[in-house]
């Protein structure tokens, strides 16, 4: 009986030590040699094609058309980067062809000289198309252009256009080169006065210059000088009139005048209307 019992005895503290060292497989464990094991990762990958051959779709009036580039950008998940592109030829003919069903009725509804509009309003109203139940998609954008024979007919009147508009800027860039020139000449004669020292010192650094500054000096000779002449005439009529208090005051002003614009001796030898001082 304790024969037994020392021989069942090692038996079950095994069994027991057994239990308490087992370890659950891992799941790499649990892949055979042949499991297939998925490589493909769970992101999102894209292709973009652009069209080798411009859809022809219909302008307002059916009689000139939209010439229209497009490109598709194809996008999907979990899928590799050859399995989509074998998806993209598969299905590009099928985007192909919902793309000008989207973009028939909108082209027909602009005038066929406006291009830009009919791009405009066709890539606003684009949609994604979806194939295998969304896990590629198709987002395209186009890019219009007027028919061949529009822009026969446009080609002379876009010449005149870029003629008038280049005649445009190249005046408004003489403008701007008159005002910085004509600014900078006044301040030029307005820091050297029109005096005979001037004209004459002028005409040793530029001829133009020189002409302006002699034609300045004359102009305003003859404007003191009638000046000079209208309070002389003044001065006499009021002395004439017995009001020397004005004519006193008419010829101090004469004479002050005379004396500023240096014109003192010419205006007494009686040049100014023919009267003496």
């Amino acid at each position: 009986m304790g024969t037994n019992e020392s021989e069942e005895r090692p038996g079950f503290l095994r069994h027991i030590r057994n239990w308490f060292s087992w370890k659950r497989p891992s799941k790499s464990d649990a892949v055979g040699p042949n499991t297939a094991v998925s490589t493909t990762p769970d992101r999102e990958l894209s292709e973009r094609r652009t069209s080798e051959k411009p859809l022809e779709v219909p302008a307002l009036g059916d009689v000139f058309s939209f010439m229209v580039d497009h490109e598709f950008v194809w996008t999907a998940r979990g899928l590799s980067q050859d399995t989509l592109a074998d998806r993209v030829n598969t299905y590009t003919d099928s985007a192909t062809r919902s793309l000008f069903n989207a973009i028939w009725p909108i082209g027909r509804t602009i005038s066929p000289s406006r291009p830009e509009e009919a791009e405009a309003a066709i890539n606003k109203n684009l949609r994604t198309w979806c194939y295998e139940d969304g896990q590629v998609s198709c987002t395209a954008t186009v890019y219009v252009h007027a028919d061949q024979r529009v822009r026969d007919k446009q080609l002379p009147l876009w010449e005149r256009y870029v003629e008038m508009e280049l005649r445009e800027r190249l005046e408004l860039r003489r403008i701007e080169q008159i005002r910085t020139l004509l600014t900078e000449w006044c301040q030029l004669i307005e820091q050297f006065e029109a005096t005979p020292a001037v004209v004459q010192a002028s005409r040793l650094v530029d001829a133009p210059f020189a002409e302006v500054q002699r034609d300045l000096s004359q102009e305003r000779t003859e404007r003191s000088l009638d000046l000079i002449g209208l309070l002389r005439t003044a001065r006499d009529a009021h002395a004439h009139l017995g009001l020397y208090e004005f004519a006193i005051s008419y010829d101090n002003a004469l004479r002050s005048f005379q004396k500023e614009s240096g014109l003192t001796a010419l205006a007494n030898n009686g040049d100014v209307n023919g009267s003496q001082s």
